[in-house]
């Protein structure tokens, strides 16, 4: 029973937008792929069920509700984790689940005791997860996905960047009127700079922006995702952000951008929420492997970046809950 269980549990899928990572980072393709998953213009994949006659164990009021949820969409029942046994579990559900997440389960299942940082972390997911659901009560929230997914239609593949320089002159504004009324992130990292100063340290809202964007894309993360060294890495990065620096509004596409990435950071190890992190980085990265790098395309592939973490969260309970 317990090989025959083992079996599903490792071909269930999950409903979510799929995309695969290569060593050498993400292809364009790929980050297409995402765009139009996360905007639910791909097909879902029908979930396997479980053995139809095992039951759910009734263990809700200990499991976070975003992995109940997780757990539910995925058609896993508890109770045949339960027969697997707490050496089987891991292995079960390594590829779809997080390492916080297994260690829940096996906490709820076999009273296995939860490593602080995984109880931190949980932690601030479920409070990442509850602030997308309020979100899907705001008033505004229609207009707010017309604004995104408008963006998503136009800039789906780029080809010549230059194509959507009229659009993106025309939307900046919607876009960043949209981030601010979702209340994710931030439109300026002024407040840094400030608190610097008042240290006595000598800085500037690109410089703050820079530093946040290293916190979250290590360099060694650059190099294994694209193939280039440290010190090259960091100059492409450096290039794109002063460049989006000469304008205020696209330094703002930059900062929303990354501060709703550090907002998000309770959903690490999430496979579809790290796939789309790297979307961001491979938009900085195409500036310069593509010999571009001007203001009008760091503002274009800056909006397109945004806009696919926008959606990310609008469609939230759509793709992840509902699902």
């Amino acid at each position: 029973m317990k090989k025959n269980i083992f079996k599903l549990l490792l071909v269930t899928p999950l409903i979510i937008p799929t995309i695969f990572a290569s060593d050498d980072g993400f292809s364009q393709a790929d980050i297409d792929a995402a765009i139009l998953a996360s905007m639910g213009e791909a097909p879902a994949q029908a979930p396997a069920r479980l053995d139809a006659r095992t039951t759910v164990l009734a263990a809700g009021p200990h499991l976070p509700k975003s992995l109940l949820a997780k757990l539910d969409r995925s058609r896993i029942q508890l109770v045949a984790l339960k027969e697997l046994g707490p050496e089987y579990v891991n292995a079960a559900l390594v590829n779809a689940f997080t390492p916080s997440d297994i260690s829940h389960i096996n906490h709820v299942l076999f009273g296995v005791p939860v490593p602080q940082q995984y109880a931190a972390l949980q932690e601030a997911s479920e409070a990442v997860v509850a602030k997308m659901m309020a979100l899907q009560r705001h008033p505004g929230v229609g207009p707010m996905k017309d604004v995104v997914a408008s963006v998503l239609k136009q800039i789906n593949t780029f080809g010549d960047v230059h194509q959507h320089d009229a659009f993106c002159n025309a939307n900046i504004d919607s876009l960043l009127k949209a981030s601010e009324d979702m209340g994710f992130g931030k439109a300026s990292f002024q407040h840094e700079v400030a608190m610097q100063k008042a240290l006595g340290k000598e800085t500037d809202e690109k410089n703050e922006v820079l530093i946040k964007f290293y916190m979250l894309f290590p360099k060694e993360k650059v190099q294994a995702e694209h193939g280039v060294c440290a010190v090259e890495g960091d100059k492409w990065i450096r290039a794109a952000i002063s460049q989006a620096a000469n304008n205020d509004q696209i330094l703002s596409l930059v900062a929303y951008t990354v501060s709703i990435l550090d907002e998000l950071k309770g959903l690490e190890g999430d496979p579809t929420f790290d796939t789309l992190k790297y979307t961001v980085l491979q938009q900085i990265m195409e500036n310069h492997k593509e010999n571009g790098g001007c203001l009008e395309g760091v503002r274009n592939r800056a909006m397109k970046s945004l806009a696919i973490l926008l959606n990310y969260i609008l469609n939230y309970i759509l793709n992840y809950i509902l699902n």
